[in-house]
Protein backbone atom coordinates (compact mmCIF):
# COMPACT_ATOMS: atom_id res chain seq x y z
CA UNK A 1 0.00 0.00 0.00
CA UNK A 2 1.52 3.44 -1.12
CA UNK A 3 1.78 5.47 1.90
CA UNK A 4 0.58 8.99 1.04
CA UNK A 5 2.09 12.21 3.54
CA UNK A 6 -1.44 12.21 4.98
CA UNK A 7 -1.59 8.78 5.76
CA UNK A 8 1.77 8.45 7.50
CA UNK A 9 0.36 11.95 9.63
CA UNK A 10 -2.73 9.84 10.38
CA UNK A 11 -0.62 6.91 11.51
CA UNK A 12 1.70 9.41 13.35
CA UNK A 13 -1.09 11.41 15.52
CA UNK A 14 -2.17 7.54 16.66
CA UNK A 15 1.19 7.23 17.94
CA UNK A 16 1.13 10.51 19.88
CA UNK A 17 -2.62 9.69 21.14
CA UNK A 18 -1.78 6.28 22.76
CA UNK A 19 1.47 7.89 24.61
CA UNK A 20 -0.84 10.59 25.74
CA UNK A 21 -3.25 7.72 27.46
CA UNK A 22 -0.03 6.18 28.52
CA UNK A 23 1.23 9.25 30.21
CA UNK A 24 -2.02 10.82 31.62
CA UNK A 25 -3.85 8.70 34.28
CA UNK A 26 -7.56 9.58 32.36
CA UNK A 27 -9.88 6.82 33.58
CA UNK A 28 -10.66 7.80 36.91
CA UNK A 29 -14.78 8.36 36.14
CA UNK A 30 -16.12 10.89 38.63
CA UNK A 31 -19.36 9.90 40.88
CA UNK A 32 -22.36 10.24 37.78
CA UNK A 33 -25.70 11.92 39.28
CA UNK A 34 -27.29 11.62 36.59
CA UNK A 35 -26.62 8.92 33.80
CA UNK A 36 -29.33 10.40 31.05
CA UNK A 37 -27.57 14.03 31.61
CA UNK A 38 -24.42 12.34 30.67
CA UNK A 39 -25.60 10.66 27.56
CA UNK A 40 -26.88 13.52 26.25
CA UNK A 41 -23.91 15.51 27.01
CA UNK A 42 -22.01 12.75 24.97
CA UNK A 43 -24.99 13.15 21.96
CA UNK A 44 -23.76 16.96 22.20
CA UNK A 45 -20.53 16.77 22.22
CA UNK A 46 -20.63 14.76 18.94
CA UNK A 47 -23.05 16.82 17.24
CA UNK A 48 -20.63 19.55 17.91
CA UNK A 49 -17.40 17.93 15.89
CA UNK A 50 -19.74 17.63 12.73
CA UNK A 51 -19.92 21.57 13.33
CA UNK A 52 -16.38 21.72 13.72
CA UNK A 53 -16.13 19.81 10.45
CA UNK A 54 -18.69 22.23 9.13
CA UNK A 55 -16.82 25.25 10.03
CA UNK A 56 -13.91 24.32 7.93
CA UNK A 57 -16.25 23.65 4.83
CA UNK A 58 -17.94 27.12 5.69
CA UNK A 59 -14.16 29.16 5.38
CA UNK A 60 -13.31 26.75 2.21
CA UNK A 61 -16.52 27.54 0.07
CA UNK A 62 -15.88 30.52 -1.47
CA UNK A 63 -12.47 30.17 -3.12
CA UNK A 64 -11.85 26.21 -2.26
CA UNK A 65 -15.45 24.46 -2.88
CA UNK A 66 -15.92 21.17 -1.62
CA UNK A 67 -18.47 18.44 -0.76
CA UNK A 68 -19.45 18.41 3.27
CA UNK A 69 -18.32 14.85 3.20
CA UNK A 70 -14.88 15.99 2.13
CA UNK A 71 -14.70 18.69 4.97
CA UNK A 72 -15.62 15.74 7.55
CA UNK A 73 -13.57 13.66 5.60
CA UNK A 74 -10.31 15.79 6.32
CA UNK A 75 -11.59 17.46 9.87
CA UNK A 76 -12.05 13.79 11.12
CA UNK A 77 -9.03 11.54 10.21
CA UNK A 78 -6.60 14.84 10.74
CA UNK A 79 -8.59 15.47 14.06
CA UNK A 80 -5.74 13.28 16.39
CA UNK A 81 -2.83 15.45 14.86
CA UNK A 82 -3.36 17.94 17.52
CA UNK A 83 -1.61 15.48 19.51
CA UNK A 84 1.55 16.12 17.70
CA UNK A 85 4.03 18.36 19.15
CA UNK A 86 3.61 21.75 17.83
CA UNK A 87 0.52 21.58 17.00
CA UNK A 88 0.45 22.39 13.48
CA UNK A 89 -0.42 19.13 11.66
CA UNK A 90 -3.77 19.79 12.44
CA UNK A 91 -3.75 22.38 10.11
CA UNK A 92 -1.45 21.20 7.59
CA UNK A 93 -3.22 18.14 8.00
CA UNK A 94 -6.73 18.61 6.59
CA UNK A 95 -5.27 21.00 3.77
CA UNK A 96 -3.42 17.98 2.49
CA UNK A 97 -6.64 16.18 2.30
CA UNK A 98 -8.24 18.36 0.50
CA UNK A 99 -5.09 19.57 -2.08
CA UNK A 100 -4.69 15.61 -2.87
CA UNK A 101 -8.59 15.27 -3.56
CA UNK A 102 -9.30 18.50 -5.66
CA UNK A 103 -6.19 19.68 -6.69
CA UNK A 104 -5.98 23.10 -4.82
CA UNK A 105 -2.77 25.06 -4.06
CA UNK A 106 -0.93 23.86 -0.89
CA UNK A 107 -0.68 27.32 0.11
CA UNK A 108 -3.90 28.40 -0.04
CA UNK A 109 -6.25 25.59 1.56
CA UNK A 110 -3.17 25.82 4.45
CA UNK A 111 -3.69 29.57 5.20
CA UNK A 112 -7.66 28.76 5.15
CA UNK A 113 -7.29 25.79 7.48
CA UNK A 114 -4.63 28.72 9.73
CA UNK A 115 -7.56 30.95 9.39
CA UNK A 116 -10.28 28.19 10.44
CA UNK A 117 -8.22 27.86 13.39
CA UNK A 118 -8.16 31.86 14.18
CA UNK A 119 -11.70 32.07 13.73
CA UNK A 120 -12.57 29.53 16.04
CA UNK A 121 -10.42 30.77 18.78
CA UNK A 122 -12.02 34.42 18.29
CA UNK A 123 -15.10 33.01 18.48
CA UNK A 124 -14.19 30.52 21.12
CA UNK A 125 -12.97 33.31 23.70
CA UNK A 126 -16.17 35.68 23.01
CA UNK A 127 -18.52 32.95 23.99
CA UNK A 128 -15.74 31.69 27.05
CA UNK A 129 -16.11 35.44 28.17
CA UNK A 130 -19.84 34.30 29.63
CA UNK A 131 -18.59 32.13 31.56
CA UNK A 132 -16.76 35.42 33.75
CA UNK A 133 -20.35 36.61 34.56
CA UNK A 134 -20.85 32.79 36.02
CA UNK A 135 -17.64 33.42 38.15
CA UNK A 136 -18.48 37.02 38.94
CA UNK A 137 -15.00 37.58 36.93
CA UNK A 138 -15.52 40.32 34.43
CA UNK A 139 -13.68 42.95 36.20
CA UNK A 140 -10.57 41.07 36.97
CA UNK A 141 -10.28 39.35 33.71
CA UNK A 142 -12.46 40.90 31.42
CA UNK A 143 -9.68 43.63 30.43
CA UNK A 144 -7.37 40.59 29.64
CA UNK A 145 -9.96 38.79 27.48
CA UNK A 146 -10.86 41.89 25.59
CA UNK A 147 -7.11 42.69 24.32
CA UNK A 148 -6.97 39.38 23.09
CA UNK A 149 -10.21 39.39 21.16
CA UNK A 150 -8.59 42.96 19.96
CA UNK A 151 -5.68 41.45 19.01
CA UNK A 152 -6.60 38.99 17.01
CA UNK A 153 -8.56 40.66 15.53
CA UNK A 154 -5.83 42.94 14.32
CA UNK A 155 -4.32 39.80 13.07
CA UNK A 156 -7.57 38.47 11.19
CA UNK A 157 -8.07 41.67 9.48
CA UNK A 158 -5.00 44.15 9.04
CA UNK A 159 -1.82 44.39 7.13
CA UNK A 160 0.67 44.81 9.56
CA UNK A 161 -0.01 42.20 11.82
CA UNK A 162 -0.47 39.78 9.12
CA UNK A 163 3.26 40.45 8.35
CA UNK A 164 4.07 39.94 11.48
CA UNK A 165 2.19 36.51 12.16
CA UNK A 166 4.04 35.07 8.63
CA UNK A 167 7.39 36.26 9.70
CA UNK A 168 6.74 34.05 13.13
CA UNK A 169 5.30 31.05 10.97
CA UNK A 170 8.29 31.38 8.72
CA UNK A 171 10.31 31.12 11.66
CA UNK A 172 8.79 28.06 12.29
CA UNK A 173 9.86 26.67 8.73
CA UNK A 174 6.63 27.30 7.32
CA UNK A 175 7.72 29.91 4.78
CA UNK A 176 5.40 29.12 2.61
CA UNK A 177 1.93 30.25 3.92
CA UNK A 178 1.07 33.28 2.96
CA UNK A 179 -1.88 34.54 5.48
CA UNK A 180 -4.70 36.33 3.45
CA UNK A 181 -6.83 38.74 4.99
CA UNK A 182 -10.17 37.19 5.91
CA UNK A 183 -13.02 39.31 3.85
CA UNK A 184 -15.83 40.75 5.38
CA UNK A 185 -18.26 38.17 3.10
CA UNK A 186 -15.92 35.18 4.17
CA UNK A 187 -16.00 35.94 7.58
CA UNK A 188 -20.00 36.82 7.84
CA UNK A 189 -21.03 33.67 5.96
CA UNK A 190 -18.74 31.46 7.93
CA UNK A 191 -18.91 32.96 12.01
CA UNK A 192 -22.75 31.62 12.34
CA UNK A 193 -21.66 27.94 12.03
CA UNK A 194 -18.95 28.93 14.49
CA UNK A 195 -21.62 29.96 17.13
CA UNK A 196 -23.29 26.91 16.41
CA UNK A 197 -20.49 24.77 17.12
CA UNK A 198 -19.64 26.70 20.00
CA UNK A 199 -22.90 26.83 21.66
CA UNK A 200 -23.46 23.52 21.32
CA UNK A 201 -20.33 21.98 23.10
CA UNK A 202 -21.07 25.04 25.87
CA UNK A 203 -24.73 23.21 26.24
CA UNK A 204 -22.78 19.78 26.04
CA UNK A 205 -20.18 20.74 28.85
CA UNK A 206 -23.01 22.22 30.69
CA UNK A 207 -24.93 18.86 31.18
CA UNK A 208 -21.71 16.86 31.48
CA UNK A 209 -21.56 19.17 34.74
CA UNK A 210 -25.20 18.46 36.02
CA UNK A 211 -24.67 14.85 35.48
CA UNK A 212 -21.43 15.60 37.61
CA UNK A 213 -22.80 17.57 40.09
CA UNK A 214 -25.08 16.98 43.11
CA UNK A 215 -26.33 20.79 43.44
CA UNK A 216 -27.76 23.34 40.78
CA UNK A 217 -25.67 24.36 37.78
CA UNK A 218 -25.99 27.65 36.30
CA UNK A 219 -26.52 27.75 32.27
CA UNK A 220 -23.39 30.00 32.13
CA UNK A 221 -21.28 27.22 33.75
CA UNK A 222 -20.86 25.39 29.82
CA UNK A 223 -19.41 28.41 28.77
CA UNK A 224 -16.51 27.95 31.02
CA UNK A 225 -15.26 25.30 28.33
CA UNK A 226 -14.64 27.32 25.16
CA UNK A 227 -12.57 29.70 27.61
CA UNK A 228 -10.47 27.16 29.13
CA UNK A 229 -10.37 25.06 24.63
CA UNK A 230 -9.35 28.54 23.47
CA UNK A 231 -6.73 29.17 26.03
CA UNK A 232 -5.18 25.73 25.29
CA UNK A 233 -5.09 25.93 21.03
CA UNK A 234 -3.33 29.03 22.44
CA UNK A 235 -0.68 27.17 23.67
CA UNK A 236 0.48 25.66 20.87
CA UNK A 237 3.99 23.90 22.22
CA UNK A 238 1.49 21.38 24.30
CA UNK A 239 -0.10 18.60 22.16
CA UNK A 240 -3.70 19.40 22.10
CA UNK A 241 -3.39 21.37 24.57
CA UNK A 242 -2.73 18.69 27.18
CA UNK A 243 -2.80 19.58 30.81
CA UNK A 244 -3.18 23.14 30.58
CA UNK A 245 -7.06 23.07 29.22
CA UNK A 246 -7.61 20.51 32.08
CA UNK A 247 -5.82 22.56 34.85
CA UNK A 248 -7.24 25.87 33.38
CA UNK A 249 -11.07 23.87 33.93
CA UNK A 250 -10.19 22.78 37.72
CA UNK A 251 -9.62 26.60 38.16
CA UNK A 252 -12.73 28.14 36.57
CA UNK A 253 -14.90 24.87 38.43
CA UNK A 254 -13.44 25.85 41.96
CA UNK A 255 -13.69 29.34 41.60
CA UNK A 256 -17.32 28.98 41.36
CA UNK A 257 -17.12 26.84 44.52
CA UNK A 258 -16.82 23.48 43.73
CA UNK A 259 -13.86 21.71 45.95
CA UNK A 260 -10.29 20.87 44.84
CA UNK A 261 -11.29 17.62 44.66
CA UNK A 262 -14.16 17.35 42.24
CA UNK A 263 -13.50 19.86 39.90
CA UNK A 264 -10.22 18.36 39.40
CA UNK A 265 -12.00 15.48 38.57
CA UNK A 266 -14.45 16.88 36.42
CA UNK A 267 -11.53 18.57 34.70
CA UNK A 268 -9.63 15.53 33.74
CA UNK A 269 -12.67 13.66 33.48
CA UNK A 270 -13.42 16.27 30.64
CA UNK A 271 -10.60 14.93 28.51
CA UNK A 272 -11.87 11.71 28.35
CA UNK A 273 -14.94 12.93 27.15
CA UNK A 274 -13.52 15.23 24.35
CA UNK A 275 -11.43 12.51 23.24
CA UNK A 276 -15.00 10.65 23.11
CA UNK A 277 -15.91 13.11 20.73
CA UNK A 278 -12.60 13.17 18.61
CA UNK A 279 -12.98 9.11 18.11
CA UNK A 280 -16.35 9.50 17.06
CA UNK A 281 -15.42 12.75 14.23
CA UNK A 282 -12.47 10.25 13.10
CA UNK A 283 -15.00 7.43 12.87
CA UNK A 284 -17.86 9.67 10.86
CA UNK A 285 -14.29 10.97 9.07
CA UNK A 286 -13.31 7.42 7.94
CA UNK A 287 -16.50 6.55 6.25
CA UNK A 288 -16.81 9.79 4.69
CA UNK A 289 -13.83 8.95 3.08
CA UNK A 290 -14.75 5.26 2.73
CA UNK A 291 -17.86 5.93 0.80
CA UNK A 292 -16.30 9.03 -1.09
CA UNK A 293 -13.67 7.05 -3.01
Amino acid sequence: MKFSFFKILVWLSFLFVLVYLYQQDLFQIPVVYSKGMLGLSFGLLFVAFVFQAINWHQVLKFEYPIRISDAIASAGLSVFTKYIPGKLMVIIGRAGYIRKKYGYPSDGLISRSFDTQLLAILTGMLFGSLSLIWLNKVSEWGLYVGLFVIGLCLVLFTPYFHQILEAILGRLGLKKIKIPFLRVGLTLSAIPSFLIYWSVLSLAFYLLMVSLLPVEVSLLAGFIFPLANTLGIVFILAPGGIGIREGILTVLIHASGVDLITATSIAVFSRLWFLAGEGFLFLLGALCHRFSE
